[in-house]
């Protein structure tokens, strides 16, 4: 079985939103635009255009999780 690799930039984005709460879009930056999309696009994300922020779905907070504390 071959997985799927998460880029640093969306892993990095999906924890920021699962331990701080939803995020505001950081604007002109594409590398959260990419992370964004890829975290959306896998459903680890929601993205709220209304209030242009990011929001974490329940598979987003699984995964956001597994390193949270350090073993």
């Amino acid at each position: 079985m071959s997985g799927e690799f998460m880029p640093v930039d969306a892993y990095t984005l999906l924890r920021r939103v699962v331990l701080n709460g939803p995020q505001k879009s950081g604007g002109d930056a594409v590398d959260d635009d990419a992370a964004r999309a890829y975290l959306v696009s896998r459903g680890f994300a929601e993205w709220d255009a209304s209030a242009k922020k990011l929001v974490a779905t329940k598979a987003g907070k699984e995964f956001g999780r597994i390193m949270s504390k350090a073993p």
